[in-house]
């Protein structure tokens, strides 16, 4: 067995009997932070082409769709709050922007026999706090890594709009709601000394948007991100 693979079946051994393990950062303490990185939604171009077919041909007929575009990643930030109230658990608070989504498209349709080009564009948007539950697990003496697991409560908003230059014409939609949704992660830290330390994390986030009665445009995101963590 490899001299990491020690390293980690300890630690491990040592978390499930409830004993201390040692680390360069302080064993408890309030820490904060801060985070940047790519965010990615889960939407899928297919379904939005369908969308933009559907609303040609709702207002007219024969709907055709000439080009389109689907841009689903963005830059995500945020805050983070940290309690380690033990030394192999802590508590998170965050304030999170998940970043946009941004869709275009053209396409023609049939208006009382006169084929008329429309432009459409969509954007799919989403911020808020989250609160987590963290397992911490020391490698080595400056290395960690983590997990969490806890709820993001997002204020997504959809926005559409279409315009016309034979229609003489613009128009814009949008819906928006605050809701929870399931969030988890994991991650690496790298401790410089008992107060700072810089991270790599991977969080999702699970069916984010609008969700009621006959209406759910929800999606999955995902966000990437280099941080970087000071204790008190």
């Amino acid at each position: 067995m490899s001299g990491i693979n020690r390293i980690l079946l300890s630690a491990a051994v040592t978390l499930a009997l409830g004993l201390p393990v040692a680390a360069s950062a302080a064993d408890t303490g309030f820490y904060v932070g801060a985070l940047v990185g790519s965010s990615n939604v889960d939407l899928s171009k297919a379904d939005w082409d369908t969308a933009v077919l559907d609303a040609l041909n709702t207002v007219g007929t024969g709907g055709v769709l000439t080009s389109s575009s689907l841009d689903k990643s963005d830059v995500g930030f945020g805050a983070v709050f940290g309690w380690k109230f033990m030394p192999n658990f802590a508590v998170e608070a965050y304030y999170l922007d998940l970043g946009k989504v941004k869709a275009d498209a053209t396409g023609t349709t049939v208006v009382a026999a006169t084929t008329v080009d429309v432009t459409l564009s969509g954007e799919f948007k989403t911020n808020g706090p989250a609160i987590a539950l963290v397992g911490i697990l020391p490698f080595s003496q400056n290395w960690e890594a983590d997990a969490r697991a806890g709820i993001y409560y997002g204020d997504t908003k959809i926005t559409l709009a279409a315009s016309s230059v034979a229609g003489g014409g613009a128009a814009s939609s949008s819906d928006s709601q605050s809701r929870s949704s399931f969030m988890g992660g994991v991650g690496v830290g790298y401790l410089f000394n008992e107060n700072v330390s810089v991270r790599f994390d991977y969080m999702y986030f699970d069916s984010v948007g609008i969700k009621r009665s006959g209406i759910e445009d929800t999606a999955n995101v995902n966000l990437l991100s280099l941080g970087v963590r000071y204790m008190f």
